[in-house]
């Protein structure tokens, strides 16, 4: 995972209270074995130190 300073700037774990966090990117796919279709790319966002995880549409 990558970190995000604008992000890790303004974060605040809603678990734990902490400040630290890591960021990543990700794409749903769905469909079957033959036959997928892209879905919508997500932000994730986690606490470095309880790993609660909130996710963001982009």
């Amino acid at each position: 995972m990558k970190k995000t300073p604008s992000v890790s700037a303004k974060f605040i774990c809603s678990k734990c209270k902490s400040k630290d966090c890591e960021t990543d990117e990700i794409q749903v796919v769905s469909g079957s074995a033959w036959s997928f279709q892209k879905g919508p790319h997500f932000q994730s966002v986690t606490c470095a130190k309880c790993k609660y995880t909130e996710f963001y549409k982009k």
